[in-house]
C-alpha cells in the first residue's frame, strides 16, 4: 500500500512520455497477506489506487489471482472475491479490467494447470467482465527466485502440450470478445449444490433460470450500455467434464440469439418461445 503513490507518479509519467501505449500496473489479490498485511482490501488497496493514479487516467484496473494450487485444489474463495472486487470496482469507476489466466506452475504452491484448467481460467475472467486477459506465463521464466514448470512454451523456446489449446481459446476469446468488449458484467451468479463463500445464487426472478439448479456454473448478466440489450453467459464450472445445461427464461424473452466462439456473430438458438426453454 505505501508503494501506490510512487506507482501512480510513475504511471502518470509515462502518460505524458507515450500517451498512445498502455502503462502497467498489476494489483495483488487479496490473500496477498503477507504483502498487505491486514487492510480492506477494496478501500485501502484497489481504490485507494484509483484514487492516486486518477480513474481517468487508468487505462486498465488489472489484478493477478492464481488458483490452481500444488496440493490438488483450487482456492475458490479468494479467487471468485477478487475478480468480484475487480468487476464492481471497475464498473463504479467506468475502468476497463484485466486479469492474469494462470498458465505456469512453481515449486512452492502451484501446480501446472492442464488443458481444461485453462479454459477454466479464461472463461471465468470472462465471465467477471474482464477486458484484458493475460497469460502467466506464455514463456517460461528462468533466473529469478521461484522456480517454475513449463509454461506455454518452455525455457528454450519449444511448444508445450498447452500450446494447442491456448491457441485455440486466444482465437475464441477474439471472436467472443467483439461483443463482450462492449458489454457490463452487470451481476454474475453462481449455482451448484454448493456455491464459494461470497457469491450468490440467481434471483427467483432473474430473467434466466437453470432447469436443474444444482448442476455447477457462473450465470452472467451482461448489459450493452450504449443500446441496452442484454446478453446472458454461462461457464461450466467443471474441470473435468462437458456439460449441457438447460434454461427457462422469462415470458418477456421473445427470441435468443447465440454469440458462435468460432466466428464472433449472431447465431439461431434452439430456442423454444412455446415453453420459453433452451439447452
Amino acid at each position: 500500500v505505501s508503494q501506490l503513490q510512487d506507482a501512480a507518479n510513475r504511471y502518470q509519467k509515462l502518460l505524458t512520455l507515450d500517451n498512445n501505449h498502455d502503462p502497467h500496473v498489476n494489483l495483488f489479490p487479496s490473500y496477498a497477506t503477507g504483502a498487505l498485511g491486514s487492510i480492506n482490501y477494496v478501500l485501502d488497496y484497489v481504490e485507494n489506487w484509483i484514487q492516486k493514479v486518477v480513474a481517468a487516467n487508468l487505462r486498465y484496473l488489472a489484478m493477478d489471482n492464481y488458483p490452481f494450487l500444488l496440493n490438488g485444489t483450487f482456492r475458490d474463495v479468494p479467487y471468485f472475491h477478487d475478480l468480484d472486487v475487480i468487476r464492481r470496482v471497475g464498473l463504479k469507476y467506468n475502468i476497463k479490467t484485466s486479469g492474469y489466466l494462470q498458465s505456469i506452475g512453481n515449486s512452492t504452491d502451484l501446480r501446472r494447470p492442464n488443458a481444461n484448467e485453462l479454459r477454466y481460467s479464461a472463461y471465468s475472467h470472462l465471465a467477471y467482465g474482464i477486458k484484458k486477459p493475460v497469460w502467466f506465463s506464455y514463456w517460461t521464466p528462468t533466473g529469478g527466485a521461484e522456480t517454475f514448470t513449463n509454461g506455454i512454451i518452455d525455457a528454450a523456446g519449444n511448444k508445450t502440450d498447452l500450446y494447442v489449446p491456448f491457441k485455440a481459446l486466444n482465437l475464441e476469446m477474439k471472436q467472443l470478445g467483439k461483443t463482450l468488449v462492449k458489454l457490463n458484467a452487470n451481476a454474475v451468479y453462481h449455482t451448484g449444490t454448493t456455491i464459494p463463500t461470497g457469491t450468490i445464487r440467481p434471483a427467483a426472478n432473474f430473467v434466466w433460470q437453470a432447469q436443474n439448479a444444482a448442476q455447477s456454473m457462473i450465470i452472467t448478466q451482461f448489459i450493452d450500455p450504449v443500446a441496452g440489450k442484454e446478453y446472458i453467459m454461462v461457464v461450466n464450472k467443471s474441470f473435468t467434464a462437458s456439460n449441457t445445461f438447460s434454461f427457462i427464461t422469462a415470458n418477456q424473452i421473445a427470441n435468443v440469439k447465440v454469440i458462435s466462439k468460432v466466428t464472433g456473430l449472431e447465431e439461431a438458438s434452439n430456442f423454444t418461445m412455446a415453453s420459453h426453454s433452451l439447452s
